[in-house]
């Protein structure tokens, strides 16, 4: 009943930009606190609520009207899936790319915040299972619901797509400004968060954009646990050379991957319209 006001409320205010946002802002603020009460908790337990947190969060939205759950693209968006699959490995290229372009560039600034992040690695293997969880499972999935669809989903009725994209990077990157205790604009989550945003446009759901932060923090933990960093920027001109490789193989990928779509969205819309005739 309570969703079926939510939906009506949303439905009359036309989806507003604004209410999105706020939608948006609270669940992750409280999925945010939820989760620091479920860490709490001992082992087993802590593991078990954390995964629960995540499939509540998904039932809530899955029962959600059709008309809402189009606004925040959590369908399929009617793309195969071996091409989600080839847009997602294209986009996690060019995320690679640009972290190498990123470490060969900045040298000591990026390799102190790389020491900070390997600092606080988990230690045991409990500890290494609740790191999995949330930056696989968690964060992917309640972050990209949050800023991806609720935010840029909403936006997306008002504005030009662009702009929504925009804006939800923007919210995606302060928000792990925030949450690292520094008042600075990672330009890093900002493009992470633009090439998620992106991915929701190109295949019409959400769900790539889940798939591919998934792909992106396992990968870039696997990095920092590898010492990949420092390699990087001890041979900066190997590393611009590669990164720069990596980025522009991302690039040709996805370019690939956008034809694919817009041929097959091409051919599939004439047989849509006789079937409807």
């Amino acid at each position: 009943m309570q969703l079926t006001r939510l939906s009506d409320s949303l439905r009359t205010s036309g989806y507003t930009w604004l209410g999105g946002t706020a939608v948006g802002v609270l669940l992750f603020l409280v999925t945010g606190f939820v989760l620091r009460a479920c860490w709490a908790l001992p082992l087993p337990l802590d593991v078990i609520a954390a995964l629960g947190l995540v499939f509540v969060v998904l039932r809530v939205h899955a029962r959600l009207p059709a008309s809402a759950r189009s606004v925040l693209s959590l369908g399929s968006g009617g793309i195969a899936g071996a091409v989600t699959v080839l847009g997602v490995a294209a986009a996690a290229v060019l995320i690679i790319g640009l972290n190498v372009l990123t470490s060969a560039a900045a040298g000591p600034a990026v390799l102190g915040a790389i020491a900070e992040a390997k600092a606080i690695l988990p230690r045991t293997p409990h500890h290494w299972m609740r790191h999995i969880i949330y930056f696989v499972v968690y964060a992917p999935v309640i972050e990209e619901l949050s800023a991806r669809g609720w935010v840029q989903g909403s936006m997306s009725r008002r504005v030009h797509p662009f702009f929504a994209v925009v804006a939800a990077a923007a919210l995606f990157a302060v928000a792990h400004s925030l949450a690292a205790g520094r008042l600075v604009f990672p330009i890093g989550a900002f493009l992470s968060g633009a090439i998620f945003g992106a991915a929701v446009l190109l295949t019409g759901t959400v769900w790539s954009a889940v798939a591919l932060h998934a792909t992106a923090n396992l990968l870039n933990t696997l990095l920092i646990v590898g010492g990949a960093h420092e390699t990087i920027a001890a041979y900066r001109g190997v590393s611009i050379a590669l990164g720069g490789g990596l980025v522009a193989a991302g690039m040709v990928g996805l370019v690939g991957v956008c034809r694919v779509i817009r041929d097959t969205r091409t051919t599939a819309s004439p047989a849509l319209s006789r079937s409807v005739a």
